[in-house]
């Protein structure tokens, strides 16, 4: 008789919040999954729903409950319709606004083509249900070229690897969310005022950053990191 697969608890974590998206879109085939450097065996199909297509993967070690994670993604999917059904600022205006959410805190970037419709993009973001804050970086400028924006995805990976060598108890380089965009750096994500200083530090001298904006939440001590253990 076959034994049965225990699967460690970061783990079962993931696939539970994969199970807490839509049940519509696509199948998605996880045959395994990446858990405090070890790689963690199994097959399951998981329906997923139109949420989930731009995530690529789903951190089990986010400090955001699965229900805070989902709702994010959904708020992501909402701010970018209501930003483009607008008519000031959507399609054909000249101007590209790229919303990132986490725990309902809005982060708009991108370029817009007056100052009048840079204010306008962060009213309508805030007043998207479930918005709790918007931090407005939107440049008027024109648009971006794509060899900016690839060295802006050049730099993000630099500062994610940069952060392994943080060697702080509790801390993981997964739970800080990273956006790269005019030699600037956005911090995001739920951090105690040590973890962020770590951070900063970690990556103040890197090389192409002029800048670095920290939109974390401050918590008051770092949960402890779960070893994927019962």
């Amino acid at each position: 008789m076959p034994s049965k697969t225990r699967w460690p608890k970061v783990a079962r974590k993931a696939l539970l919040l994969l199970a807490l998206l839509p049940l519509s879109g696509c199948s998605v085939l996880l045959t395994s999954l990446v858990v405090g450097g070890a790689v963690v065996s199994g097959t399951v199909t998981v329906a997923v729903g139109t949420v989930a297509m731009g995530t690529a993967v789903v951190s089990a070690l986010d400090r955001r409950d699965l229900r805070t994670q989902v709702d994010d993604e959904k708020l992501t999917v909402a701010l970018i319709t209501a930003l483009r059904n607008h008519k000031a600022i959507g399609k054909g205006q000249g101007n590209r606004v790229r919303p990132h959410v986490f725990n309902g805190v809005v982060l708009l970037i991108g370029e817009v083509t007056s100052e009048s419709v840079r204010r306008t993009a962060g009213r309508v973001a805030l007043h998207v249900k479930g918005v709790r804050k918007v931090v407005n970086e939107l440049k008027v400028g024109p648009i971006e070229g794509l060899s900016a924006r690839a060295a802006d995805g050049v730099l993000a990976a630099r500062a994610k690897a940069a952060l392994t060598g943080i060697k702080l108890k509790n801390f993981s380089p997964l739970r800080v969310k990273v956006i790269a965009w005019n030699h600037t750096l956005y911090l995001m994500g739920l951090a105690t005022e040590e973890e962020q200083a770590a951070v900063v530090e970690k990556l103040r001298y890197l090389r192409g950053v002029k800048r670095i904006v920290k939109v974390f939440e401050t918590i008051d001590q770092a949960p402890e990191l779960e070893t994927g253990h019962d």
